[in-house]
């Protein structure tokens, strides 16, 4: 990163203490592989945490209200389509 370029006296020689690679075999393949990360933390070692289920609250009927009316002027719609493609015929 800070804009010097490797030269060839930076090259590490055979000899170098440079770990070499080894072929591939299966054996190899079957070796364990560390982990990249640690591993997560147990179910419940953690701080608890306390859960009160939610009240309804006051939105609760106005939304189901809007929800009921949105169905319906849909429902409409598609029946309103279904009858002008019909007496289209």
């Amino acid at each position: 990163m800070n804009g010097e370029h490797e030269g060839a006296e930076d090259v590490p020689e055979p000899g170098d203490e440079v770990p070499t690679s080894r072929p591939w075999t299966p054996e190899a393949a079957m070796e364990p592989v560390p982990p990249l990360a640690p591993p997560p933390a147990r179910p419940g070692a953690g701080t608890p945490v306390v859960t009160v289920p939610r009240s309804a609250g006051r939105s609760a009927p106005a939304r189901a209200l809007l929800t009921a009316l949105a169905v319906a002027v849909v429902v409409a719609g598609l029946i309103l389509l279904l009858v002008l493609v019909i007496a289209g015929r």
